[in-house]
């Protein structure tokens, strides 16, 4: 299964100013750095979560599953596909004997009948939480915002000495982690 992004938000979840605060700094001179933390807890957030925070539209490409099965979509918290299509010998054809399923944080192409005979199918649909930094639940903010945290405590790949992880911060977005069923 491949995902390729087809259009993403330039948003972030958090800005330089939620984390100077954050950090209890008192300026942004590490401003690039900061970004760059900001983008990878975004990245590890996404990753731990199935699917982006800001709405992103991808194609999805995949084999034809086989009859009596749904196609499970990639990216948790997705919107209705903007088209699903099959690939057979003569080309692209649309796809449009479906129902779009989503249950909890999942969603599903289940044919109304079944399959087309074909190759591979693809299918463009948005996920996300919503298209604005202020549609990102605060907990998942909060849970990146603990991450970076750590990336400014711990700026070299080994660490001399005991370190602990605070108890709690998996559990600021375990609600939100999509379950396979």
């Amino acid at each position: 299964m491949a995902m390729i992004i087809v259009e993403s938000s330039l948003l972030e979840p958090l800005s330089v100013d939620d984390v100077v605060n954050h950090l209890r700094l008192s300026s942004a001179d590490e401003e690039p750095e900061i970004e760059a933390w900001i983008v990878s807890a975004r990245d590890m957030a996404e990753s731990e979560l199935s699917g982006p925070l800001i709405n992103t539209k991808g194609d999805q490409f995949s084999m034809v599953p086989k009859q009596g099965f749904p196609l499970f979509l990639e990216w948790a918290r997705p919107q209705p596909p903007e088209f699903v299509r099959y690939r057979d010998q003569n080309g692209w054809h649309d796809f449009t004997d479906y129902e779009f399923v989503v249950i909890g944080y999942e969603g599903r192409i289940e044919p109304r009948s079944c399959w087309p005979d074909g190759v591979e199918i693809q299918v463009r649909y948005t996920a996300g939480f919503g298209v604005y930094d202020s549609d990102v639940p605060p907990s998942i903010k909060q849970w990146m915002k603990l991450q970076i945290g750590s990336f400014s405590e711990f700026r070299e790949a080994s660490v001399v000495g005991n370190v602990s992880s605070v108890p709690f911060t998996d559990r600021l977005i375990s609600r939100f982690k999509m379950v396979k069923i």
